[in-house]
């Protein structure tokens, strides 16, 4: 089977393993990774400023210049083709069985035998004030009448889909997934006890982790304030982030709001960055992920928005490391008391109250990370590459039946 995976304007690294990339790209591409050793041919794009292909791990990456003239304003009303186009004419140019949209529903006009909707995010979202970047009622609609199944990575985001649509969708289920074997593999042991030495954390230290993009959504801010009554009642607490506001092309200028809520975390932290409890990565390579997992001992999600299904923390169970994290969107499927800690979103306090009752109780830490790290090995991407040929295949049925097909034909 040949199967598509559009990006959008998302960024698409040419090389996976060497180069960081957001929790929903890393999920497209483990996906198309396992569909590949299924025997399907998988290409994954994405449009930006240049064209390039490379092959990795089997799969056709390939990245596509959008189109600048292609925005048109006609009756007061702006029509922006310009990402949108060039995957136009990629399905014309090749054939493609499947064309499979992640976070990008607007799937008119692709060519192929079966069109999916995957939403990794919450599709209700509405941004930051002003930001309106949630579907309206006419485009959900749109996105159900023009494809032939949505996916959706929780249970939450898939209620709230079916109730919206009223029956006019086919929502199935498909959690992300993890590779345990590279994630919990003693071979990162070495690098780990590197790491702690660059931090100075001793053994009975407590090295709490927040990996992902410093912005407002991710709840960074109350983390930092936690973490600073906690840093000023011991020093035996250590804080690292991988990450910083500039992930994901997005501008680290100081004056733009996401260099301004940076700045606003580091001055919280400052005291704790000066006594040498805070350890700032920056940009942290895919590959040298498992390492920064293997030498934390807790992960913290402090989340303000609802997630979908957090790849950090599927990544730090799959390393054997506890969890904390605030109680928002599929979290709660995926974790449980004996994993981790739940925390309501935007309160530093009880964020604080749950990082102290981790420091020094090592045996906690412990059977924590055990029974994430078992929880874990049982969500493979195999299982889920399976479970969207399953998706596959019910459509092809469907579309089989001639109602269907003349239905179809219609859109």
């Amino acid at each position: 089977m040949r199967v598509l995976h559009l990006l959008g304007d998302r960024k698409l690294p040419r090389d996976p393993d060497a180069e960081g990339s957001s929790g929903i790209v890393r999920a497209v591409l483990e996906l198309a990774r396992a569909q590949t050793a299924l025997g399907h041919q998988v290409t994954v794009a994405a449009t930006g400023y240049t064209s390039w292909k490379t092959e990795w791990e089997g799969v056709h990456l390939r990245g596509m210049p959008m189109l600048a003239w292609a925005r048109w304003s006609i009756g007061g009303k702006t029509i922006d083709f310009r990402h949108h186009l060039p995957l136009v004419w990629l399905t014309r140019r090749q054939t493609f069985d499947v064309v499979h949209g992640h976070s990008y529903g607007y799937l008119r006009f692709l060519r192929a035998r079966a069109r999916i909707a995957h939403f990794h995010g919450d599709p209700f979202f509405k941004g930051q004030p002003g930001e309106s970047l949630d579907l309206k009622p006419a485009d959900l609609a749109t996105i159900a009448r023009v494809t032939d199944a949505q996916i959706t990575v929780n249970q939450c985001f898939a209620r709230e889909i079916e109730r919206r649509l009223n029956g006019r969708a086919h929502v199935r289920v498909v959690h992300n997934a993890v590779d345990v074997a590279r994630f919990g593999s003693a071979e990162n042991l070495s690098a780990a006890r590197v790491l702690r030495q660059t931090w100075r954390a001793e053994e009975s230290d407590v090295v709490f982790l927040f990996a992902g993009a410093i912005v407002p959504d991710k709840g960074v801010i109350f983390l930092a304030r936690a973490f600073a009554r906690v840093a000023a009642q011991t020093r035996s607490a250590h804080l690292v982030i991988a990450g910083a506001s500039g992930l994901w092309g997005r501008s680290t200028d100081r004056q733009t709001p996401f260099g301004r809520y940076q700045s606003e975390i580091e001055q919280v932290l400052r005291p704790a960055i000066e006594s040498g409890q805070v350890h700032r990565l920056g940009k942290v390579a895919f590959a040298d992920m498992p390492a920064v997992y293997a030498a934390a001992d807790v992960l913290i999600l402090p989340s303000i928005v609802r997630e979908g299904c957090p790849m950090v923390i599927l990544e730090a169970m799959a390393a054997g490391r506890a969890v904390i994290a605030t109680e928002v969107g599929g979290v709660p499927e995926i974790v449980d008391a004996r994993t981790s800690i739940l925390v309501p979103p935007g309160d530093d306090e009880q964020l604080a109250t749950a990082m102290g009752a981790l420091l020094g109780d090592r045996a906690r830490l412990t059977s924590l990370g055990t029974s994430a790290r078992q929880k874990a090995a049982a969500l493979s991407w195999e299982t889920a590459a399976l479970q969207l040929d399953t998706i596959y295949q019910e459509i092809e049925r469907r579309k089989s039946r001639p109602e269907v097909a003349r239905s179809g034909s219609e859109q």
